[in-house]
């Protein structure tokens, strides 16, 4: 995690897409009509559940070393009244049942992100994502500058405080650029952070160099764990351009693309690339680049709404494809946003399109009054 990157988030006022979002999380959660004036959103979007194979694994094991002969049960068993048996396969009924429910609820977790702003456009609160997951964000200020970051992500906790701060123009280097309110929040930078993860102490300290920043992180004795090397945009100082990790797990390199209207079109990783074109309404393609490579098309209608999407999937060790289609209906409310979208998969199967539900993503907005 760079934490530099988060305060730069929340100094921005806005949740920008980002091309390696998981793909069940809408493009365009945060994206309203022009001239919508929000001050929260809140998104509810299902979310995949990884198989439990180890369990399983460990289940099947256990029962392998545990099976008792059966031999001796199989003549027993045939031997069992009809209501011996109609009572069992009344209870193995009931369990099959409860297990199904169980699988159901499973396959039907969700996953609630929220974004709030204060009064002067910097967010309180917001979804940030770290290139893995998610982490729900809440910001701390003190006479208008951050003075602490929490972050949730599942069983994670991490509590960010700033002990030390700077006086720098690192954001806006002539001062006539600097926005009208709140520039301590700008102004201030942190230098020294104490750091809470889950218990464990660190200290993080950042130092400024023209559009550069190094993040350095210590463990509670003070020595040094990993140093980060954060080179942001020439055009914007709060868009990142690279991410250099050294450290004592490693090395990484991310770097980012952007086009001339500033929107992100590229991530490249170690192991993934992701790239984004954008058209006169927004996003229009979106591809991942793995071992299976994914391309999205997506198609809009005059509203700007997204209403289809075409994805097709590539193996690059069996050169096999395969290509589905998603449909998307919505619900608005009075200020033509949408609160509710339903997402319908439509897979090729014998040669016709056959449907599938793809789940519904709520969105609560609350406006400026």
């Amino acid at each position: 995690m760079t934490l530099f990157l988060i305060f730069c988030a929340a100094l921005s006022g806005t949740i920008n897409f980002e091309p390696d979002w998981p793909p069940l999380f809408p493009i365009d959660a945060f994206e309203l009509r022009e001239g919508s004036d929000w001050t929260s959103i809140e998104i509810t979007f299902p979310v995949e559940t990884e198989p439990e194979q180890a369990e399983n694994n460990e289940a099947d094991g256990a029962q392998a070393a545990g099976s008792p002969d059966l031999s001796g049960a199989a003549q027993t068993g045939a031997a069992q009244t009809g209501a011996d048996a109609a009572k069992n396969n009344g209870e193995q009924a009931a369990e099959s049942s409860a297990a199904a429910g169980a699988e159901g609820e499973e396959q039907n977790k969700t996953r609630t992100l929220r974004a709030v702003k204060f009064s002067y456009g910097l967010l309180k609160e917001f979804p940030y994502w770290d290139g893995k997951d998610f982490f729900q964000i809440e910001v701390e200020l003190k006479q208008g500058a951050i003075s602490a970051l929490n972050c949730v992500c599942d069983a994670v906790e991490i509590k960010a405080e700033v002990l030390e701060t700077t006086e720098s123009d690192f954001f806006y280097p002539e001062a006539d650029s600097a926005p009208s309110t709140n520039t301590a929040a700008y102004n201030l930078l942190p230098s020294i952070l104490r750091v809470n993860i889950n218990g464990v102490y660190s200290f993080v300290s950042f130092s400024y160099n023209q559009r550069e920043v190094i993040e350095t992180w210590f463990d509670e004795a003070g020595v040094a764990q990993k140093v980060m090397i954060i080179t942001m945009r020439e055009e914007n100082r709060s868009a990142c351009s690279s991410v250099i990790t050294n450290g004592l797990e490693g090395s990484s390199v991310i770097r980012f693309d952007y086009d001339n209207s500033g929107n992100k079109t590229g991530v490249q990783k170690e192991n993934a690339a992701y790239s984004a074109l954008f058209g006169i309404n927004g996003l229009k393609y979106l591809g991942v680049q793995k071992e299976t490579d994914v391309y999205y098309s997506y198609q809009k209608d005059e509203r700007g709404i997204f209403t289809r999407a075409q994805i097709a999937l590539i193996n690059r060790n069996t050169n096999e494809n395969e290509v589905q289609y998603h449909s998307y209906s919505y619900i608005f409310d009075e200020r033509g946003n949408w609160t509710s979208r339903e997402q319908t998969n439509l897979t090729e199967q014998f040669g016709v399109l056959l449907p599938s539900d793809g789940g519904v993503i709520q969105r609560k907005i609350e406006y400026a009054k």
